[in-house]
């Protein structure tokens, strides 16, 4: 039977393990744990490997080259020329022979998944799923029916490598990488609000197939990228925002506002499409939405809106830093500021001018001058 129930104190449940049997020649992106990654259902990987001894490898080594040399040479007697086969393996013995006698390192090491679910039917179709993806890309897998409880003991950590030598894989290190172990698809932060998952389809299909097959969440926090990371250019969250016309970036970009506003900071929205105001009265003058959500009622109506018209001379320096700063700190932003517009360096007149200008107005924002809005 190549299914396991398994039954313990809390649960029961089926397992089966599929084992990878035969690699293409050539190991670039065979990428086993992106590939186990990507089916639309959880798949375990398990690795057992050991380094072997490189003499005992190229004793293998010279066993097999003599074998194709022999084969290719029967058939040269005959008239016929070397099979493509002979032909790879034996330029494959000669990469390899290569690497043993120089610093190479060799691994002995088997692959497997496994599988579980709650339904016997539906742990053996996921088991032909995964199998046959495996198939596309000429990586193939079995899924053996007299070494299921074998293959389950070898999983148990601790135990050592005593599988079936004819899925044990010998590669060189640079072979085993490429199945990108600990690779991860996660987007996002690992703490923080959830704004979506992760679509792994290639062709386009609906939002709500998408949304269904995927098990990927994405979480986002502003606030993480203003935490001095070593190496950041800047401890604030500059967060770019792109893609097609009408697919949601203001949305988005609403949304995450909305979310860091639950953190008491200081904020600025700038909407050209001037449509934040309109929303949200239309939302906190709703009778049914005072009822259903009245703590996040109070919340919007600690928003303030400034519409801003650049013939009303009222308005401008509306979003001065000063607005927000107070003191030393809205001083060195202004200076900032100017000197990113444009750097007065070699205009030492202009330069205190402009900075003697900036203390006067920080100075008179401090004693109580406001804007009229």
């Amino acid at each position: 039977m190549s299914v396991l129930e398994v039954e313990n104190d809390n649960e029961k449940f089926y397992t089966t393990t599929v084992v990878v049997d035969d690699f293409p020649l050539d190991m670039e992106y065979t990428h086993l744990f992106e590939k186990a990654q990507n089916m639309p259902f959880p798949v375990e990987c398990h690795v057992k490997a050991k380094i072997i001894n490189n003499e005992k490898v190229k004793k293998k080594f010279d066993r097999a080259k003599i074998n194709h040399k022999q084969q290719a040479k029967e058939k040269q007697d005959t008239g016929d020329s070397a099979s493509e086969d002979v032909q790879d393996n034996l330029f494959v013995l000669n990469q390899m022979e290569r690497e043993v006698t120089g610093s190479g390192v060799f691994i002995e090491w088997v692959f497997m998944f496994v599988i579980k679910s709650d339904d016997y039917r539906d742990c053996k179709r996921k088991a032909k799923r995964l199998m046959k993806r495996l198939k596309e890309t000429q990586i193939y897998a079995v899924n053996p029916l007299a070494d299921q409880l074998q293959l389950f003991y070898q999983c148990l950590h601790g135990n050592d490598l005593f599988i079936n030598k004819y899925w044990l894989q010998r590669t060189t290190a640079t072979g085993i990488a490429e199945n990108l172990f600990g690779v991860s698809q996660s987007l996002g932060t690992k703490t923080g609000f959830y704004i979506g998952r992760i679509d792994k389809f290639i062709r386009s299909v609906s939002r709500e197939e998408a949304v269904a097959s995927s098990r990927d969440i994405i979480l986002f926090s502003l606030l993480l990228a203003a935490k001095g990371i070593k190496g950041a250019v800047s401890d604030s969250p500059h967060v770019l925002i792109t893609g097609q016309t009408g697919k949601g970036k203001s949305f988005l970009a609403k949304l995450l506002w909305i979310y860091t506003s639950f953190f008491k900071g200081q904020m600025l929205y700038w909407d050209p499409k001037s449509e934040f105001a309109e929303w949200f009265d239309r939302v906190t003058e709703s009778k049914e939405m005072q009822e259903k959500y009245p703590l996040f009622i109070n919340h919007l109506k600690t928003f303030k809106y400034v519409t801003l018209n650049y013939e009303d001379s009222t308005k401008y320096g509306c979003l001065d830093p000063i607005v927000f700063l107070d003191g030393i700190e809205a001083n060195e932003m202004l200076k900032s500021v100017f000197d990113e517009i444009k750097s007065f360096e070699n205009y030492h007149h202009i330069e205190t001018a402009i900075y003697q200008a900036i203390s006067d107005t920080v100075e008179e924002r401090e004693n109580g001058k406001k804007l009229v809005h």
